[in-house]
């Protein structure tokens, strides 16, 4: 039943994609790119369904608007529908974080297994023993979902750290070089992972800058324990 279940709603995701792609008007190349830039895939067919979510999730912030049913605008905050979206979305940020070279295993089991001592930490020693579970506590949910978020937060802090450091070697290294010019050499040598806030030097991201801290050349990249 789980394994239905899941199968239909990675097709009702693919479906929502397709319908995005159509409202923003995305030429088949474009629609690639944009898959490619989210989670390194070129086809919905060859993902994940966290991996589904987290393009979904991109499509909505290059403009695509899902329209609500009359169901769901009747929905609460805490209903089936809502706590199933807040797993979907831990889900789709274990596979991100994995993606990313946070963590050292993508999988379900091992988001399981964070999961029990999450909430064996947040419930006096007792531990959920599947995500199905978890969704039927709300405030458990939100606490675990938070919880990752912060760890993910805490990883990103550190590296952006040490790649801010490693932008001022090089500068300091060949001062004639502007900032823009060094950050631009940096991701081009995936010596550096791309930053939000390269944009205000008008550096975009790309597909081709690094996205998993693994492949970093240059120093010395560790995860958080």
């Amino acid at each position: 039943m789980t394994t239905a279940k899941n199968s239909s709603k990675r097709q009702q995701l693919i479906t929502k994609i397709h319908i995005a792609k159509s409202q923003l008007n995305l030429d088949d190349d474009t629609y690639r790119a944009l898959l490619n830039n989210a989670v390194g895939k070129t086809s919905c067919r060859d993902m994940q369904f966290g991996e589904l979510y987290q393009v979904y999730e991109a499509m909505k912030t290059k403009g695509f608007k899902p329209k609500p049913t009359a169901n769901s605008q009747r929905r609460g905050s805490h209903s089936p529908k809502s706590q199933e979206q807040q797993i979907d979305k831990l889900r789709a940020l274990w596979i991100t974080m994995f993606q990313h070279g946070m963590i050292a295993d993508g999988s379900e089991a091992a988001l399981l297994a964070w999961v029990k001592r999450q909430s064996s930490q947040l419930n006096g020693g007792v531990g959920i023993d599947s995500l199905e579970w978890l969704q039927q506590n709300t405030r458990m949910t939100n606490a675990v979902l938070e919880s990752l978020k912060q760890w993910q937060q805490r990883i990103e802090r550190k590296w952006q750290h040490e790649d801010i450091l490693r932008i001022e070697q090089c500068r300091a290294a060949v001062p004639t070089a502007s900032r823009t010019k060094v950050i631009g050499y940096l991701l081009d040598q995936k010596e550096i992972m791309w930053w939000p806030e390269f944009a205000e030097l008008n550096i975009e991201d790309s597909p081709t800058h690094l996205r998993n801290r693994n492949q970093l050349k240059g120093m010395n990249h560790g995860k958080e324990d």
